[in-house]
């Protein structure tokens, strides 16, 4: 997928306001470039919004002062908002060329171990986008 110079000056602003923390900037970029250019921006700032959700979640599970049985109380909703991302991800990637797909389904949509790491990894990634629009609203104008 071609990005355009706009999601490249994008991107390398949200990389700058993440101090160059982002892990898949290029995955980041070609969901930026459909988001704004391709008209699915809607469904961007829902998967964005679930991702920092899911983040936060994540964030309590490596909390050692939690308890463990409080863990398990919110391991379900976990589960359904963690099918839920991928859904919305899935649905996302849909309009995306051929070539794009098949890289986000074997990245990012199968049974593995891999493929769960790297989707922490773009959640990460995800909420650090939901961060910088929160904080640079005017970016969403566009």
């Amino acid at each position: 997928m071609i990005i355009s110079e706009k999601t490249r000056d994008l991107i390398f602003e949200i990389r700058e306001y993440s101090g160059n923390s982002l892990s898949d900037f290029n995955d980041i970029s070609i969901l930026l470039e459909s988001a704004f250019y391709d008209g699915n921006k809607e469904k961007f700032l829902d998967i964005i919004f679930k991702a920092k959700f899911l983040s936060g979640m994540l964030g309590i599970f490596a909390n050692e002062s939690v308890e463990q049985s409080s863990k398990e109380k919110i391991s379900d909703e976990f589960k359904e908002q963690f099918i839920g991302f991928i859904d919305e991800f899935k649905a996302l990637s849909e309009k995306l060329n051929a070539k794009t797909r098949e890289f986000f389904e074997k990245k990012y949509f199968q049974l593995t171990p891999v493929s769960l790491e790297n989707n922490i990894r773009f959640i990460k990634d995800l909420t650090i986008c939901k961060n910088f629009f929160l904080d640079n609203p005017e970016h969403l104008k566009n």
